[in-house]
């Protein structure tokens, strides 16, 4: 009788504990779904929308997706990129350290410009496809004459390219995984820094802003970013400096692109006179 009360004791402790363990693995489980936000809604206003992005997805969230307002005309009062809210299950006030279940829907909303359309083939471009009725040499000609690109100077890293009454020198091209060092910003493909100085050759100040360069690769282009713009010249105030006529500034311009992008020797800098880009320039940056 005493020994199975002993065996009935010891089976009913080893049940007890397995429970326990079970339950305790169960919790376990539930809480490493669970995330801790990584960033507040009182402090995204004026960050740029991919290092909002970067700070969820590196905190473990999967389903965070970005939508754009293309509501920028200068680029003066919001930056291009500008984070304009972050909602989280359809909430757009939170705090840092509040919790959430990592697969919770986040949409990241911010400011850019809008892209222009590409023009309709005219009338005339049209009738060119019709059978010619001029003899054959003079349809080759002219056909020769539409074909020919137009010719851009070609200029490189240390040439004055000028551009309406602007003046743009490209000093330098190095790369960089992060500017502002500890706390600055970290790039998500690799940073092409660009040392330029700018020229004003008018008779009005003109204020520089990231709108007026562009960086090209064959048929795609590359914005500036912003964000990183401002830690990259903490010594020197660049976008949105008003420059004087006669004066010039130097700073850094910074591209957020692909390792691959960054190395290319064939990306070209487009430069332009102000916010509308009626006049430009290109700058080989081999």
């Amino acid at each position: 009788m005493k020994y199975f009360k002993i065996v009935s004791l010891i089976a009913s402790i080893f049940i007890f504990t397995a429970c326990a363990s079970t339950s305790k693995n169960s919790e376990n489980g539930k809480a490493s779904d669970s995330i801790a936000l990584p960033i507040s809604s009182e402090k995204i206003d004026k960050q740029n929308y991919k290092t909002v992005v970067n700070q969820l997805e590196d905190a473990g969230f999967t389903k965070v997706k970005t939508e754009k307002i293309e509501d920028l005309v200068t680029g003066i009062l919001k930056k291009d990129g500008q984070v304009e809210s972050v909602s989280i299950a359809g909430e757009t006030e939170f705090q840092k350290g509040d919790v959430f279940d990592k697969n919770t829907p986040i949409t990241v909303t911010y400011h850019t410009f809008k892209k222009e359309k590409k023009e309709t083939v005219s009338k005339k471009d049209s009738s060119s496809e019709e059978p010619s009725k001029e003899p054959s040499s003079q349809a080759e000609s002219a056909s020769s004459s539409r074909e020919t690109p137009t010719v851009t100077p070609s200029y490189k890293i240390g040439d004055l390219v000028k551009v309406g009454d602007m003046e743009y020198i490209v000093n330098s091209r190095t790369t960089a995984q992060n500017v502002g060092g500890e706390f600055g910003v970290n790039a998500n493909g690799t940073y092409l820094v660009l040392n330029i100085t700018v020229r004003n050759t008018g008779n009005k100040a003109i204020t520089v802003t990231d709108s007026f360069f562009k960086l090209l690769k064959e048929n795609t282009e590359f914005e500036v970013d912003s964000t990183a713009g401002i830690y990259a010249n903490e010594d020197a105030d660049f976008f949105l400096s008003d420059v004087n006529p006669g004066s010039s500034i130097t700073g850094n311009v910074i591209f957020d692109v692909t390792t691959e992008v960054a190395n290319d020797p064939g990306v070209i800098l487009q430069v332009q006179t102000g916010f509308w880009g009626t006049q430009k320039g290109k700058i080989q940056l081999n």
